[in-house]
């Protein structure tokens, strides 16, 4: 697209020794990587020719979950060189990663966390099959042992894709979410863009069972999403993630706030 822009490009990557960004640095252009320091952690850089100026530590930006989800440290990566090409001061720059937030009312429906009665529920569109491989992979990273306590906590999912997409797309979520969770709800949007109801869910289970290398030890299909949410939650325990990939992100955040008023009921 550079030769339709009259703009200078800048690279972004999550490694730091990525040999295509090495070669634009060499020539004396701009690139925003992760570096890892040599006492540990990840640092943000701006590199330039021989110049190297530090951003900040990644796991300091509230967006990426102390580092651990890694699309948003992309999607920082990305928002420092746009706003860097833009003309913003690195100071601001700093200060906007620092200061932006997650949540349901800055972002609504973007890995939005909600601690509920010692289960982490995480409310996010993702509806694709690389959508929920980056969210799969953050519910991996909150699920490592040591990071919840001593045991590892169940993995459980909420998922869907809208009815546009192709059928293998529909198999393809469900074998990414069958690698990654333990108990699976398989829900459709209210409008299922010309598909039949339960065709989309139906397409999604076949890719659950056949998916090689799989965790999942229960799924099945609920429609609606309330009572498809309503399941999920009933199934997890302290100590669990619940990731719920919804139609409608206000709704459910409202949800969750009203659940969290209630009493816990005993196990």
């Amino acid at each position: 697209m550079r030769t339709h822009c009259s703009g200078s490009v800048i690279l972004f990557s999550m490694r730091d020794d990525n040999e295509l960004v090495e070669r634009w640095v060499r020539r004396g252009r701009k690139a925003f990587v992760v570096q890892r320091q040599a006492g540990g952690g990840e640092m943000m850089v701006l590199k330039e020719g021989r110049r190297s100026t530090q951003i900040g530590w990644i796991h300091l930006l509230p967006a990426t979950f102390e580092g651990r989800a890694r699309a948003n440290v992309q999607n920082a990566l990305a928002a420092a060189a746009a706003a860097h090409a833009a003309g913003a001061h690195l100071h601001d720059i700093r200060q906007g990663l620092r200061s932006f937030h997650p949540s349901f009312h800055e972002a609504p429906g973007r890995l939005n966390m909600f601690e509920l009665h010692g289960v982490k529920v995480i409310v996010d569109y993702a509806h694709n099959p690389h959508g929920l491989e980056m969210a799969g992979d953050f519910v991996e990273r909150l699920t490592a042992p040591g990071v919840n306590g001593p045991e590892p906590g169940r993995r459980i999912a909420v998922i869907a894709t809208p009815g546009d997409r192709r059928d293998e797309d529909m198999r393809e979520l469900g074998r990414v979410a069958a690698r990654v969770f333990d108990d699976l709800i398989v829900r459709e949007d209210a409008n299922p863009r010309g598909r039949r109801r339960g065709e989309i869910a139906q397409h999604v289970m076949e890719g659950i069972k056949a998916a090689t290398e799989s965790r999942v030890r229960y799924a099945e299909v609920i429609i609606d999403e309330r009572p498809a949410i309503d399941a999920a939650l009933r199934r997890a325990r302290a100590g669990d993630v619940v990731l719920l990939c919804v139609d409608k992100p206000a709704d459910t955040w409202h949800d969750l706030e009203a659940r969290r008023a209630l009493p816990v009921s005993p196990a």
